[in-house]
């Protein structure tokens, strides 16, 4: 992708309360005044058109668009990116599972487009098993699963102190075990 800091509305010459309709009738005005077939060895045309398209495949996605309005560029990023978390905000926010379908790899549908903003914050890979029957691998099915985690105290914020003693809370761990499902 484009290293260009410039904001994705800027890119495309509209502003952020723009309908999706005139987004995509800004971009393909401006896809066919760079396009490099019509503009043969101009690099910064070429560079505006990989622009405007990075710009257009975020903004040009209603879920894209607003995770972009929300985070602004940084997921959208090489290495930083993720893909529709609605999927996976919603299984757990119903607490109504995920629908594993057939045979293949569970993880992968249930993970899978999730990318790291960074390095170090990358976590370890999630494995369970499922007992599931034959006809069920044939058919699909949707089972729960419950998820347990480690997420900062609230009371002490991580730090496992309240001012100059141990959090009560978490007793000094600085994370609470969650579940969720």
């Amino acid at each position: 992708m484009a290293t260009s800091t410039k904001d994705y509305y800027e890119m495309l010459g509209v502003n952020k309360g723009t309908s999706q309709d005139d987004i995509k009738k800004a971009f393909r005005r401006l896809a066919r005044k760079c396009h490099p077939d019509l503009n043969p060895g101009d690099k910064s045309a070429e560079q505006k058109f990989k622009d405007i398209n990075e710009a257009y495949e975020v903004l040009g996605d209603p879920k894209k668009r607003a995770d972009y309005d929300q985070f602004g560029k940084t997921p959208f990023e090489a290495g930083k990116g993720f893909a529709d978390t609605a999927r996976f905000r919603e299984g757990f926010a119903t607490g109504s599972g995920f629908d594993f379908g057939g045979t293949e790899d569970i993880f992968s549908d249930l993970f899978s487009g999730f990318g790291q903003e960074e390095v170090s914050l990358r976590g370890n890979d999630l494995r369970t098993s499922l007992g599931i029957t034959l006809e069920e691998a044939y058919r699909g099915v949707t089972k729960p699963i419950i998820l347990t985690r480690e997420a900062p105290c609230k009371t002490c914020g991580g730090s496992g102190a309240e001012s100059t003693r141990s959090c009560t809370t978490c007793k000094g761990a600085g994370v609470l075990q969650q579940k969720r499902g």
